[in-house]
C-alpha cells in the first residue's frame, strides 16, 4: 500500500562465563555479553553494538574464620563486583553517532555479617561512572557518576528465646517471632556537559539520604502486622533545594 512501510532488523549475541576458586572459599565469577543490532528505519538504516565487557565478581566466605571471629560470627562474607559496558549507536556506514562507556562498582565492597546472636548486618558501597558523547557535536562528552552506600540491620526474636530488656533480668515471652530492622542509604549523583571551548556545565548535583526501620509480627496464625517509619532527604545542590518527607505506615494481614 502507498502508505504502508517495511522495517527488517537482525541481531546477533552472544555470551561467555566462567568461574574459578583460586583458594577455598574464594571464587570468581566472570561473564561477558556481546549484542549487535541492525534497524532498517523510514530514515535509514541504524547499527547498535553492545559490549559487557568480562565483569568480575569476586566472593570470599568464611573470612571469620581467618580472622579469629568464630565465637561471635557464624558467617562474614565479602564481596566485589566490577562491570564495564560500552555502546555505539548510528549509521552502519559511517562512525557511530553517540557512544556510551559505562565503569560500574557494584559493590565496590560489601559485607554480609551474620552475628550468633540473631543479629544480621550488611553493608556496601558502590561506584558508577558513565560517559556519554555525541559525535553529532564536536567535543561534547557528558560524564556521569553515581555514588551509593548502604547499610542494614536486621533482628529476630524467637518466641521460644523472647526479649531481655536491659532494665529487667527476665526475658518476656513472645507468642510469635518479632523481627525488626534498621536501614540508611546514602547516595550522590552528579552529572556534568564538557564541549570545548566553553566552561563545563553541571547539569545534575544532588545527594540523598533515606533512613528508615521496620517491624513484623505475628499475633496469630491468622493475624500478622508490621509498622515502618521512614525518614528521606534530597538535596539539589545546583537549585540549592532540600526536600524533607517522614512516611509512617502500618500493615497487616488477615487470612481467612
Amino acid at each position: 500500500y502507498s502508505n504502508s512501510t517495511f522495517q527488517t532488523s537482525r541481531r546477533y549475541s552472544a555470551r561467555a562465563n566462567t568461574s574459578f576458586r583460586p583458594i577455598e572459599r574464594l571464587t570468581f565469577d566472570i561473564h561477558g555479553d556481546y549484542l549487535l543490532q541492525f534497524s532498517d528505519q523510514v530514515g535509514g538504516a541504524l547499527r547498535t553494538s553492545q559490549v559487557a565487557w568480562p565483569d568480575v565478581n569476586a566472593r570470599w566466605t568464611d573470612v571469620q574464620r581467618l580472622l579469629g571471629l568464630n565465637q561471635t560470627l557464624s558467617s562474614m562474607t565479602i564481596n566485589s563486583w566490577f562491570t564495564r559496558k560500552t555502546q555505539d549507536t548510528g549509521r552502519p556506514d559511517r562512525e557511530p553517532d553517540q557512544s556510551d562507556e559505562t565503569n560500574s562498582f557494584n559493590p565496590l565492597l560489601g559485607w554480609d555479617l551474620m552475628f550468633r546472636s540473631g543479629i544480621h548486618l550488611t553493608a556496601a558501597s558502590g561506584l558508577d561512572k558513565t560517559r556519554s558523547s555525541d559525535q553529532r557535536a564536536a567535543n561534547f562528552f557528558r560524564d556521569r557518576t553515581s555514588k551509593t552506600t548502604r547499610l542494614a540491620l536486621n533482628k529476630n526474636f524467637p518466641a521460644s528465646k523472647g526479649i531481655k530488656f536491659p532494665f529487667s533480668k527476665k526475658r518476656v515471652r513472645l507468642p510469635s517471632d518479632l523481627n525488626l530492622g534498621v536501614q540508611a542509604d546514602l547516595g550522590a549523583d552528579r552529572s556534568v556537559v564538557h564541549q570545548p571551548p566553553f566552561q563545563d556545565t553541571v547539569e545534575e548535583d544532588r545527594t540523598r539520604l533515606n533512613v528508615g526501620s521496620t517491624s513484623n509480627y505475628n499475633f496469630s496464625q491468622s493475624i500478622s502486622g508490621g509498622f515502618n517509619l521512614a525518614y528521606r532527604q534530597t538535596t539539589d545542590k545546583k537549585l540549592r533545594l532540600t526536600q524533607r518527607g517522614i512516611t509512617i505506615s502500618f500493615t497487616g494481614t488477615f487470612r481467612f
